[in-house]
């Protein structure tokens, strides 16, 4: 099978998963809701199967899956695949030509796709205007055109011979979960990053999760598409210039959720901060809060709207990260915590590099995004598909902006009219809580602080089932932190937030696991949480494998609708 569409190149026969399958079906209302999306290329299943085929691996994915849970030494196996036989020849149709990548405006480039920085009649210019002579200033402008030439032949060349690319899965789970790898490369290493990307299929994480997930047939393709971005003059935080090709933001997000209106969480650069526990969390109701806003002025007071440095700095005011007595927009950073991923377009190198000197030196890109605007698209694809997980990136240039959907799937509602005890009883209450349990029997409470070795854990798993794991949010920095392995045999996990981390949502590809799986998630509620608490662990607890367990009877109840979940001690 061969499909050829504005949007979607199918190679191969058989499975597509989940992911691509749900961008097809989507991606139309994305457009007519304004949205962006770029062409994508699917491996499908019969391309994965033949490539293991000639690596000796097997007929099928049963087979290779087989081969690999049987073996002593999956190292090997694992370099058949990375060192396997693939070629261009093997993926017949595969275009990566920019216009049929559907970059730019009809695929042609042209100098709004490259940021104004440094333009001619840059403001900053009028400082210098009395100081120099009308042939200085005509000199200068004549350099700039020049320089901005130069720019645009070289992002061309750039575009068509050394763009990067990212290459995806496309398993039976759509949503992100992070169970497989994605990678991202250039052109040149595209064949070793879809091996790469193959290979993540056979992880003893992988495995795990999908025997967790009881799925009953192997199902794989890959997913191969033009890195999204634009070229970007900035500086970071040892005010470096730096030539980025990169979105101007990325995250996740979620039209609706049970608990009602959704959000969306956005760090700058790649990867919208899935993995990793960072982000600037905003629902609509914040927005509303911040974008317009009521000033005194020489006219009395008017409401204005303000533009994304007002929205950091009203955000930062309201949240005490203002620092050094200062009303500063990078104050927010404080909330914004970690790295994000770069490419490098001068040294063609990906990185990675500070989210708060990113966000503090691209303000003025920021400013176009209108993100209330994006809700009210993100109603229009709620009302066609229903309530909807997403990811996705944005690009500015000027005064516009595109909104680029990279990964969307149906999100699940649970609705319930359970109760919140009010008893003397409860050991804990969370919210920011996923997933529905009427009352769970549990006997075993494993509490994790931020010193504690996941090994423990891990050596405690396998030998415990339906327990209770609380743990200390800085233990958790990124997703493989705290990998499958270490919590498949539990019933819910609860993160104790670190005072940095907030109430907010945890690492999303970790949550997302969880949901897959059926495991409650919660975020301690020191408010409402009973102060008997810490003492059961500190007084009554034992220790087994290193860790802190607390033995008794206990139910956990939790309303993903009503946003809490409590541990109840039977008396």
């Amino acid at each position: 099978m061969y499909m050829n569409s504005e949007h979607f190149t199918v190679i191969g026969e058989g499975n597509i998963g989940d992911k691509a399958e749900q961008l097809m079906l989507k991606t139309q209302a994305w457009l007519d809701a304004g949205g962006y999306v770029p062409h994508r290329t699917v491996l499908a299943q019969s391309i994965v199967e033949d490539f293991l085929r000639r690596a000796g691996l097997g007929n099928s994915l049963e087979e290779a899956v087989h081969a690999f849970k049987t073996s002593r030494d999956t190292g090997s196996l694992d370099a058949r695949i990375r060192n396997g036989s693939l070629s261009m020849e093997d993926l017949p149709g595969l275009n990566l030509q920019p216009e049929h990548l559907g970059y730019g405006k009809d695929g042609k480039i042209t100098d709004t796709d490259i940021d104004r920085k440094g333009e001619i009649n840059d403001k900053d210019d009028i400082f210098n205007f009395f100081d120099t002579t009308r042939e200085e200033r005509e000199e200068e402008n004549r350099l700039k055109i020049e320089e901005k030439e130069r720019d645009i032949r070289k992002y061309e060349i750039f575009l068509r011979e050394k763009r990067p690319f990212v290459v995806r899965s496309s398993g039976r789970e759509s949503s992100g979960i992070g169970v497989y790898e994605t990678e991202f490369c250039l052109q040149n290493n595209l064949l070793n990053a879809v091996k790469a990307v193959i290979a993540s299929y056979f992880t003893e994480n992988a495995i795990l999760h999908r025997e967790k997930a009881k799925q009953e047939e192997e199902e794989f393709a890959v997913m191969i598409e033009p890195l999204i971005g634009s070229l970007i003059t900035t500086t970071n935080f040892r005010n470096h210039t730096l030539k980025l090709f990169m979105p101007t933001i990325s995250g996740y997000g979620y039209t609706s959720t049970s608990k009602g209106e959704g959000y969306v969480n956005i760090v700058p650069g790649i990867g919208g901060g899935v993995q990793n526990r960072r982000g600037l969390f905003l629902k609509r109701e914040t927005l509303r809060k911040y974008k317009s806003r009521k000033i005194p002025t020489r006219r009395g007071v008017e409401e204005v709207n303000i533009d994304f440095a007002g929205l950091m700095i009203q955000l930062a005011r309201d949240y005490n990260l203002v620092y050094g007595g200062g009303n500063r927009a990078p104050a927010i950073m404080g909330n914004i915590q970690g790295s994000t991923q770069l490419f490098n377009y001068e040294t063609l190198e990906f990185y990675k590099d500070n989210i708060g000197s990113l966000l503090k030196n691209n303000m003025s890109e920021l400013n176009v995004v209108d993100l209330l605007k994006f809700f009210e698209r993100l109603d229009r694809i709620e009302m066609k598909h229903g309530p909807q997980y997403f990811e996705f990136c944005v690009t500015t240039s000027d005064d516009s902006y595109r909104i680029w959907l990279n990964q969307v799937n149906d999100k699940k509602i649970r609705t319930d009219s359970y109760e919140i005890s009010l008893e003397d009883n409860v050991l804990l209450t969370a919210v920011n809580t996923q997933g529905k349990e009427p009352g769970k029997h549990i006997t075993k409470i494993v509490k994790m602080g931020e010193t504690a070795s996941v090994f423990d854990l891990r050596r405690f798993n396998e030998e415990n089932n339906d327990y209770i794991l609380i743990y200390d949010s800085n233990l958790v920095k990124t997703q493989s932190s705290l990998p499958l392995r270490y919590w498949s045999n539990c019933a819910a996990i609860i993160e104790e937030p670190n005072r940095d981390h907030g109430m907010k949502s945890s690492i999303s590809h970790l949550t997302n696991q969880a949901d897959e799986l059926k495991v409650l998630f919660g975020i301690v509620s020191s408010h409402i949480t009973s102060p008997a608490y810490n003492m059961k662990f500190m007084n009554h607890g034992s220790t087994e494998h290193g860790l802190r367990v607390y033995n008794g009877n206990f139910k956990v109840v939790c309303s993903e609708q009503q946003d809490w979940l409590q541990v109840i001690e039977l008396k």
